[in-house]
């Protein structure tokens, strides 16, 4: 196992230790305060070019600011969604024709389990279409009812219940 996931580094712990505020240390590293909080809370989002910066404005050695890149990267994490049209991850959207639900998708890391933690289904993590097969891949943070690379539809359309009816997650 690589040494940069045996000893994660401490962002958060490296900056008290220097005695910066996040605001301070986003200036000195020129990026938005908000990366700050995601690099020490171990989210994903700030690009590697980002999290270099923030290593370099700590005084990181390269191969503390590698492991950290890596750890953070986005090419070492898989968006995944959960298949159940039934589960409170799925977002109920009203149609002229009925509801569509949309997939919420997640950013996981590679290798961490992947099933949904509401109802256990297992997670999407492919395009569905088998011509395709292709990881999915979202470039915004709006949700999104296609396979960015085939087209091949993602949601599920649901028939219109009866008034007062219901399915177990989802109302009219």
């Amino acid at each position: 196992m690589a040494a940069s996931q045996q000893n994660p580094v401490d962002v958060r712990a490296l900056r008290q230790k220097k005695g910066l505020t996040q605001p301070q240390l986003a200036v000195l590293a020129d990026v938005p305060q908000s990366d700050i909080s995601k690099i020490e809370n171990r989210k994903t989002g700030p690009s590697a070019d980002k999290i270099k910066s923030v290593g370099k404005a700590l005084d990181m050695t390269n191969e503390k600011i590698d492991a950290l890149v890596s750890q953070l990267s986005h090419k070492h994490h898989i968006h995944a969604y959960c298949p159940n049209p039934e589960c409170p991850t799925m977002k109920s959207v009203a149609t002229s024709s009925g509801r569509i639900y949309q997939p919420t998708f997640k950013l996981i890391p590679q290798g961490s389990p992947r099933w949904c933690p509401c109802c256990g289904e297992v997670l999407i993590t492919h395009c569905p279409n088998p011509n395709c097969n292709r990881p999915l891949h979202v470039q915004t943070q709006l949700p999104t009812n296609f396979c960015e690379y085939c087209g091949q539809k993602l949601a599920y359309d649901m028939p219109e219940f009866p008034e007062g009816e219901q399915t177990s997650n989802h109302t009219k």
